[in-house]
């Protein structure tokens, strides 16, 4: 930013205080490149669009690394393309200032970032943003984090792996195979959301809301999510009961629809096939009327 933009700015911050009630803003002039902040004092950095105009993106990050305290995240909106971008369209002037020479290509924000020794990246949003020259552009917002230090002994928890893949490998290398029963360190399990149940001590969901299913759920105690063994027994000898059931009329149902649909059409076949041997009879007989009265001739 230019002397002149940080003086607006700083005109205009006593009109924000005023208007929204917030005095913790501070301007400071730098460049992406050399950040004028202290190491690890950053809990958030957000970008809008801006880190495709550095020239040296890969600086940039490790400078956010930088001043990124553990446990912080960098939060970006930015221009990225699928495919590699022309040269004409990388060292226009005007599509540089339109955001677009400097886009990266999505693959390589991703290694890069990975390289710069970020983790727990991830892709909130992405829309079409424009087509120059047969080249599709993109707006992606995309989060990534910074590693905490590991203090002592990390309290784990048992997680599972609910799908669809087969298989997710977490940031620090861990495979959760789908269906598992995982440890996990609490941190980690927290960040990969509701893509992983975490169990309790008696294996019940601890991290997501659930409705009961079509069995029906017996009283619980405050703070309770599913039945104990002892209540779910019951529950579950009733299932197979109704199970078994259900089953057998399902059987009778459907042997009975199969008698019925035979009859409706074996009926008319059976009518058919009749006619047909009957008429091949009177076919057979009028022929050999007509060689006896040939012969008679």
């Amino acid at each position: 930013m230019t002397d002149a933009m940080l003086e607006l700015a700083r005109s205009s911050q006593k009109h924000v205080v005023t208007d929204l009630g917030y005095d913790n803003i501070e301007f400071r002039k730098g460049y992406l490149e050399a950040i004028p902040l202290a190491d690890e004092t950053a809990d958030v950095v957000i970008s809008n669009c801006v880190i495709n105009l550095s020239p040296d993106k890969r600086r940039t990050y490790l400078e956010i690394m930088r001043i990124l305290k553990p446990g912080g995240r960098l939060v970006v909106a930015d221009v990225v393309s699928d495919t590699p971008i022309s040269a004409a369209i990388k060292n226009s002037t005007k599509y540089r200032g339109e955001c677009l020479g400097g886009a990266m290509q999505q693959d390589d924000l991703v290694a890069m970032l990975e390289d710069c020794g970020f983790s727990s990246i991830y892709l909130h949003k992405r829309f079409s943003y424009r087509e120059v020259d047969g080249h599709f552009f993109y707006s992606l917002t995309y989060e990534a984090g910074k590693a905490e230090r590991a203090e002592g002994e990390e309290e784990r928890v048992r997680c599972l792996f609910r799908g669809p893949a087969p298989a997710l490998e977490t940031p620090s290398g861990v495979r959760l195979e789908r269906g598992h029963i995982t440890a996990l360190s609490r941190r980690e399990a927290e960040q990969l959301s509701e893509q992983v149940f975490l169990l309790d001590e008696e294996g019940a969901v601890a991290n997501i809301e659930q409705e009961a299913c079509c069995c029906a759920v017996p009283q619980m105690r405050p703070g309770r999510i599913m039945p104990s063994s002892q209540e779910a027994l019951p529950l579950s000898v009733m299932s197979v009961v109704a199970s078994s059931a259900v089953k057998s009329w399902s059987i009778k149902a459907i042997a009975a629809q199969r008698r019925a649909a035979f009859s409706a059409v074996a009926r008319p076949l059976l009518l058919v096939s009749a006619g047909l041997v009957i008429m091949s009879a009177i076919v057979v007989t009028s022929r050999k009327a007509l060689r006896l009265s040939a012969r008679s001739a």
